[in-house]
Formats: structure tokens, sequence, C-alpha cells
């Protein structure tokens, strides 16, 4: 079941129709009865792996809270169990291992009527580094483990993040589920904000870059221009971010409805002034994670290790550890590894060329310097964005030499006018936001100017809707 369909409509007004009907036990109860058969759309097989996954860690939290002389052994289990599931998922689902078969099969008759892919389950990359989170923050005390395995499960299981996020830590979402939920017109009111600036980063923006990006961008570059290449990338950057950021406003304003905040996921990544600060505003439940559970305790390692806090290796070891971990949570190809490596890459120069700058505050720097780095960065950001759509290391060779050698002449009257339209409107929810510090700032507006608004986002939404079917695709990130 698609979150952009009409289906997904009638099921979450289903879900609530009956969560507001029942006593906070029962909303639980409800609310993991509504995830499993949400997840049982997709298929049974991630049903079972889900309540699997759930079982394990369940029991291993409770074994690590007791805290006896085993406790660190049932971590590394815990720990090691939820990696070699996301590291097989990730392996077959990519073909590696079918090839690897079908090579040690080469010589016999079986080879031809041999056919294995196990796909990744739905949602098993986000709840799988939860559980882990889940696991770690127990043997820190940081959290108590769970002994309600209905709740438990619902921390794992709740529909309104499965697809993709954001990854919730069990200390701030678990004493959710256990206190009463008041769902107000506040509540409401952002639910329901969220769910059109989602729409509109989704179906509108989302959907009408996917139109103009062409598809064989990479398998064929040489097909285009200079600047049609360039151009295209730009397209992709921008797609991807209200791509994904819609898929999290809109399931955001669900989980509003239920009385259950979700983390935020994006805070205007493109205004980034730093590729450090740009992961704090991508895709940042992740971040996050790396930061806590590979940056800061490697960093903490090397300390430990008498390295020296301005050394190389330890302003550059962290970044990139914690950016090549991303890599291959996206997937296991070497493309993705490439795209990690150059997040890490940034990151650790930045840290280098720190050691030699004075410190100055955002704040103090003149505006020149000010946009100057959110356009270094952007730029950056844009250019790592190459090997994440090209799906092969060969491709991104074959894309930077076409942008170097291309002699074809640009056809600007199709590209222009439509996309910049769309970007336009994404640049401005993102100014919008970043003056303010909020991502509902359209609520401060006066009652008028937001009505008018709504009539507008309402319409462009129904447009593209029947427009285009673009706009009904899935999420890009809903695959990883």
């Amino acid at each position: 079941m698609q979150i952009i369909s009409w289906q997904f409509v009638v099921f979450v007004l289903v879900v609530l129709a009956v969560y507001y009907l029942l006593p906070r036990r029962g909303q639980n109860i409800w609310l993991l009865t509504a995830s499993i058969g949400f997840l049982a759309t997709w298929n049974v097989y991630s049903v079972v792996v889900l309540v699997v996954t759930v079982l394990v860690n369940y029991y291993a939290g409770r074994k690590i809270w007791r805290g006896d002389v085993k406790q660190k052994k049932w971590l590394w289990l815990g720990i090691g169990v939820n990696l070699a599931a996301l590291f097989f998922f990730r392996f077959e689902s990519s073909g590696y291992l079918e090839r690897a078969i079908r090579a040690l099969l080469s010589l016999s008759d079986l080879v031809n009527s041999f056919e294995m892919r196990i796909l990744l389950p739905v949602g098993f990359s986000y709840y799988c580094l939860q559980a882990i989170s889940y696991l770690v923050d127990v043997a820190q005390k940081q959290c108590k483990a769970s002994t309600n395995l209905v709740d438990f499960a619902l921390y794992m299981a709740y529909f309104p993040r499965m697809l993709s996020g954001p990854i919730e830590r069990a200390r701030s979402f678990l004493p959710l589920l256990s206190t009463q939920r008041v769902v107000d017109n506040e509540a409401i009111s952002r639910g329901f904000t969220r769910i059109i600036i989602g729409l509109v980063r989704k179906v509108v923006i989302a959907g009408i870059l996917s139109g103009y990006i062409a598809k064989d961008l990479f398998s064929s570059p040489a097909s285009y221009s200079t600047l049609e290449l360039i151009f295209q990338v730009f397209l992709y950057a921008v797609w991807v971010y209200n791509d994904f950021a819609g898929y999290t406003c809109i399931v955001r304003g669900i989980s509003d409805f239920l009385g259950i905040p979700l983390s935020p996921n994006f805070n205007t990544p493109y205004f980034a002034h730093s590729f450090t600060d740009f992961w704090n505003r991508w895709h940042i439940s992740l971040s996050y994670w790396l930061r806590d559970y590979i940056f800061f305790p490697l960093s903490r390692h090397l300390l430990r290790r008498k390295v020296n806090p301005r050394s190389a290796i330890y302003l550059a070891v962290p970044p990139l550890a914690a950016m090549l971990a991303s890599g291959l949570w996206h997937n296991f190809g070497a493309y993705m590894i490439f795209w990690g490596l150059l997040h890490g890459i940034f990151q650790a120069l930045e840290k280098l060329s720190a050691r030699r700058k004075p410190v100055v505050k955002w704040e103090d720097r003149p505006l020149y310097k000010r946009l100057a780095s959110i356009a270094l960065v952007f730029l950056g950001v844009v250019l790592t964005w190459i090997p994440f759509a090209s799906g092969s290391l060969s491709r991104v060779g074959g894309f930077m030499k076409a942008v170097f050698t291309s002699t074809v002449i640009p056809d600007i009257t199709t590209l222009w006018l439509i996309p910049f339209f769309a970007i336009t409107i994404n640049f401005g929810l993102d100014l919008l936001q970043y003056r303010h510090n909020d991502e509902l700032a359209i609520r401060r507006w006066p009652v008028f100017a937001q009505s008018a608004l709504l009539a507008i986002a309402l319409l462009a939404i129904l447009v593209s809707f029947l427009g285009s079917q673009t706009a009904l695709a899935s999420f890009v990130y809903q695959g990883f």
C-alpha cells in the first residue's frame, strides 16, 4: 500500500476512527495491529522478519538490563544478530549472493534452473538501526528495557515511520506509548499543515521534477550537452530532497493526529554552511544515529589511545567511518561506498582546515562569506548526488567524461520554465523555514493569507495528481 494512494487515505481514516474510541492500552494494541496489517499489504514475508526481530531484541534487551556478568555478551550478540541480518538482506537484495551461487553452479545443469532473490524486508533498514540503538541505550542505562511486548513491538513497527523513518530512539518514543495521549486542536492543526506541506513537496515539486529528469541520464550521458547534464543533476538534487522530505512531512502529520510526535528529519539542508552542518540538517535521525553510535564512540576510543585531538587521525577517521557506514547502510554497491566516502572526505577536510583558522561565529561572518559558504556546500552536495543516482562507478566515470567532452548543442527551450517553477516553490518553502527556524512558519501568517495559500496548495496538488502518474510514484528512500 503506497503512502500516496486513496487506499492509504482510507486506511488512515479507519485507524483514526477506531483509535479515538479506545483507551490508551487499547490504542497501542490497535496501532500495532494496524501497523502489522499495513506491512502485510506489502508482503507477509516482511511481517515474519519483523516479528522475529522484535522477539530477539525484546529478549536481548531484558537480558542486558539485568546487568549480570553476561551483559556485554548479550549486547554484542544482539548487535551482531541485527548487523548480520542487515548484511545478509543487503547482500542478497543487491544480487551478489545469487551471482556467487550461479558461479559455483556454472559447471552443472542446475545453473539454468537456479533462481534466488530475497528482497530486503520492508522497513528493515530503519527498524534494525532502532533495535541497535535500543540495545546500546539499555546497556548504558539511558533507558530501561521494555517489559511490555506490545509497546516494544509498536516502537519497532509503528506504521507512519515504517517505510522511510524517521529512526526513533526508544528513550524518547517508548515513554509516549505509556502515557495518555491528548490530540487537541493544536495537534490537529500541526498535523494538517505538515501533510499539506508534504504533499506539495512530494506531489507538486518532486512530481514535476521527476518528469523532467532524463531516464537515460547515466546510461547515455553522451546524448546530452554539458549544460543539460549539469542542469539534470541540479534537478535531481532538488527532486530527491523534496521526495524524501515530503514523505517525512506527511507521516509526521499523520502521527500528530495520533498524539505521537515523530522526530524531524530535515531542516533546510541546502542552506547548510558546512558539510557537517548539512548532515545536521539532512536525514537528521540517521545522522544523529551515526554520530551517537559510530562517530562519538570512535572519537572516545582514539582519545583513550592517547591520540592527539588536533591530529589528522583524530579529525579525519571518525567522519570517514561514519559516512562509510552511511554508504553501506544505503547499499553495498561501490558507488554508494564512494558516495559515503566523498561526504566523509569533505567533512574531514573541513575539520583539518579549521585547525589553522580562528573560530568565528556564523552570525558574525560577513554576508558575502555566509552566502559563499552556502553556495560552496550546495555545489559539493550536488556533486555527491552523481554517484548516488548513477547506480555504478563506471556510469559515474562516463557521466563526468561527458560533462567535460560533450559537443551536443543544448535544447534549453524544453528544460527551463516548468522545472524553474517547481524549484522556486522549493526554495520559497525552505527560505521561510530558514528565516523563522520553524518548518510550520506558515501558521504565523494571518488567517486570510493561510486560507488563500491552502486553496492554492490544494489546487496544485489536485492538478499534479490528475496530470502526471510520476506524482504517485513510490518514495526514493522507500527501498533503503
